[in-house]
């Protein structure tokens, strides 16, 4: 095994891609441990009750539009959030990621006399725990209709999943549609499932899928150009269940 190096991490909140002011993001999933243990045995024993998703966040103070500040200033509100880490490089198409939808609880913005301003932020899971799965996207700048790389699973699953998408970079006046598609074969290919985002503003999304999502996954989106320069920011986590 190649150890991983930790520089290699894309961390998004909602519309925001919050990599480049990012220094230390953690993800992970616990579960409540309940106590069953009974008379006349000796050994403690548990079942696992409610999970629970947390990623927390420390990085740079940034109040330009779209840094850090922007993203994790409001609290009590529903976000998405996701991650996704690289194999020694930039995060690219089959990498491992994970996502949720989030409540926030906490920001704070720490300015030591002698150190750069940094930021710290706790993002805690609504509905369901951190789920993990694969990145199929993670591009910027898209300027016309495009078909990404596809993702061999290695196999079919058969319990659905959920998907995410993050729009990080937009243009007014144009539009975009991004759908997953899967395939048995890598060559004949079915749409799996769409999001309704369409590029009018940045901001994140969550879908369910049902049933079965085949061997080969990929994403494929179609840009309407109004500005005549469009430029799209994107990134699509699939989760298998």
């Amino acid at each position: 095994m190649t150890a991983r190096k930790g520089l290699f991490l894309e961390f998004w909140v909602d519309g925001y891609h919050l990599t480049a002011d990012s220094t230390n993001v953690e993800a992970g999933a616990t579960c409540d441990e309940i106590e069953a243990g009974s008379y006349n045995n000796q050994v403690k024993q548990y079942v696992a009750g409610r999970s629970e998703g947390l990623i927390s966040f420390s990085g740079f103070f940034n109040p330009d539009t779209g840094g850090s500040h922007a993203a994790l200033q409001t609290m009590d509100t529903a976000k998405v959030a996701g991650v996704g880490w690289g194999n020694n490089a930039a995060p690219t198409v089959g990498d491992i990621a994970a996502a949720m939808p989030v409540n926030q609880f906490g920001y704070k913005v720490n300015s030591e006399l002698d150190g750069v301003i940094v930021a710290e932020a706790e993002l805690k899971s609504v509905g369901t725990a951190l789920e993990w799965g694969t990145l199929l996207a993670n591009s910027a700048d898209l300027a016309a209709t495009d078909t990404l790389d596809s993702h061999d699973n290695g196999a079919a699953s058969a319990n659905g999943g959920a998907a995410y998408l993050f729009i990080t970079g937009v243009t007014a006046s144009d539009s975009i549609e991004v759908k997953i598609e899967d395939s048995p074969d890598d060559s004949t290919w079915s749409d799996l499932d769409t999001f309704t985002l369409d590029g009018s503003a940045v901001e994140a999304e969550r879908i369910t899928i049902s049933g079965t999502i085949n061997r080969y996954t990929r994403v494929t989106a179609t840009v309407t150009d109004g500005s005549g320069s469009p430029a799209f920011d994107f990134a699509v986590i699939l989760c298998r269940a």
